[in-house]
């Protein structure tokens, strides 16, 4: 069968499966157990096999050899096996193996007793931590008795400090099935079987792991493209309203038109919530200073909660930027400290913290996420928590606890959605009585801080002079709106439907001047669009014989493409529906450059 060797906790075990002797190292088994230093090394990797495995493999390697012993010791040591066992004892004992006595010995009864006062495996133990007994000397005695007594034998040991302070170990021999080579078997399927039910486990777990995932997944595509599609009803409604707005003067019609901008508002936060969650919002990631944005959010955290609520921040020192979009931390944060205001009913303490983290391989899958560097974002109340079955559903749209009327039940979900498009991953610890603990990990960031606060704009509405903009939209209702919105702010809009039609206008063949080619100062198009091209890909395509033009896409989600149209520098160029004609005019503006 021949040698084979493995490594555990750091120590190399070569295993000679024909003669069944066993080293460490390199090194004999038998010649560790007569050198207490090298012994001490073996430590981890009892604390690796566990005790019984350990202790076990060690007498059956000190068993070895005991028929050679036995012929010694009645045939040269003694004439008698008890005189011969003796002399054997004062041999091995000037070796240092202790004091060997035999104070019982039954054959008949098949059972002895053995005292070995200051062995050295239990004096070489004294150093050690949780100290594992002498299977080396029990293992020799269930190998010498087996021949002394005529009969299969084991052994059960007692070790205690005499009343002089020395060390002894007691060797009870008694006739047993029992042999070493069946209980290591034994033990060595009882392992495997744990093994297996340790596997078993795992795999059960990983099975509801992914049960989870699908069925947020299947809700994430269900909510996305519900919420794709209020948007483009959303960017007409709105507009709509806005453009009827302009030209009414009574004031209860004004009043009335406010109220219906208000409530499209309130639809398109809505909807941003469900995409969030679905994880295909438009973000526009950055280079943030958590710490400084912390510090910045203080002055809102506290107007959004109560006065018996106290806010406590904590930042560890030389905090790594993170690269994420500014403005969803700013919206996830206050959706976690809303959360924790109305678990805090009374009053408590709402602790924000942030700190650097480096997580490693395993670290990182306990985490689902690849290892590196994180920025470690914790939000902690000392609330009311939550019990486990409300702890399974709380990042699911729509669930919630509180009472009709008081909650969406989906700002968890939102928050859950943005730090897993975000790349990182969210944690949440919550016990009845003792307070709810969020934990983000969001990627480091590998660049300079930019500013983690997006600009208030002014009132000023910048206005164009003519220039021509090629909208691509499939909606017509959309594309209609803002068709309206541009020509309103003084540009010349050009309309497509599909990017096959955008690029056939660009060539002029609808009938439009050759100057169309030349003209063009902008492209607007949405991402998704039908025929199996996107708004991106469209983009690249007119890029290619026009590489100055600038791009400014739509969305009413970015779906797959967002990732895509991030690395295109979203803050930039990527406009979310519903939008108002402000918000389109300054990105307009921004675009063609005009300040004015």
């Amino acid at each position: 069968m021949g040698t084979t060797s493995t490594e555990i906790a750091g120590v190399e075990i070569c295993w000679d499966a024909d003669s069944g002797s066993m080293s460490f190292y390199g090194i004999p088994a038998s010649t560790f157990w007569l050198n207490p230093s090298l012994l001490r090394m073996l430590t981890p990797l009892r604390d690796e096999m566990g005790s019984d495995l350990f202790s076990l493999l060690i007498a059956q390697s000190s068993s070895l050899g005991t028929d050679e012993d036995y012929h010694t010791i009645v045939t040269v040591l003694g004439e008698t096996f008890e005189e011969g066992f003796l002399a054997w004892g004062h041999v091995v004992g000037a070796a240092g193996w202790g004091r060997f006595e035999l104070p019982h010995f039954d054959r008949e009864a098949c059972e002895a007793t053995v005292v070995i006062r200051s062995p050295w495996e239990l004096v070489m133990q004294e150093s050690v931590e949780d100290p594992w007994g002498c299977p080396f000397l029990r293992g020799k005695m269930i190998g010498l008795f087996n021949h002394a007594l005529g009969h299969g034998c084991w052994a059960d040991e007692r070790s205690f400090e005499a009343d002089d302070g020395e060390q002894v170990v007691e060797i009870s021999i008694y006739a047993s099935e029992k042999t070493i080579d069946d209980e290591l078997e034994g033990l060595r399927e009882e392992l495997a079987r744990e093994r297996a039910r340790a596997l078993q486990d795992e795999v059960a777990r990983l099975a509801e792991q992914l049960q989870q995932a699908q069925k947020m997944e299947a809700i994430g595509q269900l909510t996305g493209g519900i919420a794709h599609d209020f948007n483009n009803l959303l960017t007409v409604i709105h507009g709509n309203l806005e453009l009827i707005g302009a030209s009414i003067t009574d004031q209860r019609a004004t009043d009335a038109m406010q109220r219906a901008r208000s409530a499209t508002r309130s639809a398109a936060t809505l909807t941003r919530r469900l995409l969030a969650f679905s994880r295909k919002q438009p973000l526009s990631p950055q280079s943030v200073d958590l710490a400084e944005l912390v510090v910045h959010m203080e002055g809102l955290l506290k107007r959004s909660l109560t006065e018996s609520i106290q806010v406590k921040t904590i930042t560890g020192p030389s905090l790594w930027a993170c690269h994420v979009d500014a403005a969803q931390l700013e919206a996830s944060i206050l959706n976690l400290a809303i959360n924790a205001r109305d678990a805090m009913p009374l009053g408590g303490t709402l602790t924000i913290e942030a700190a650097n983290a480096r997580l490693n391989e395993a670290h990182a899958a306990e985490h689902g996420i690849p290892p590196g560097d994180y920025v470690m974002l914790a939000v902690t109340d000392t609330g009311s928590g939550m019990a486990p079955e409300v702890l399974e559903q709380a990042f699911e749209p729509f669930f919630t606890t509180k009472e009709v009327g008081e909650g969406s039940g989906l700002g968890l979900s939102m928050v859950y959605g943005f730090v897993n498009q975000s790349n990182g991953h969210i944690d949440v610890r919550s016990q009845v009585g003792h307070g709810t603990s969020f934990e983000i990990y969001l990627p480091r960031g590998t660049f300079p801080h930019e500013a983690a606060r997006p600009t208030e704009a002014d009132d000023h509405l910048p206005l164009g002079q003519g220039e021509r903009i090629l909208v691509v939209e499939d909606s017509s209702p959309v594309r209609a709106v803002t068709v309206v919105f541009l020509e309103r702010l003084g540009y010349v809009a050009v309309e497509a439907a599909t990017a096959a039609e955008a690029l056939s206008l660009l060539r002029g063949n609808q009938g439009l001047d050759d100057d169309v080619n030349r003209d063009v100062a902008l492209l607007l198009t949405d991402v998704i669009l039908p025929g199996g091209v996107s708004g991106i890909e469209l983009a690249r395509k007119i890029r290619g014989s026009h590489p100055e033009l600038p791009v400014l896409y739509v969305s009413g989600y970015a779906g797959n493409e967002a990732s895509e149209g991030a690395r295109l520098d979203p803050a930039t160029n990527l406009l979310a529906k519903p939008f108002t004609e402000r918000q389109l005019a300054r990105r307009v503006a921004a675009l063609l450059r005009r300040g004015d």
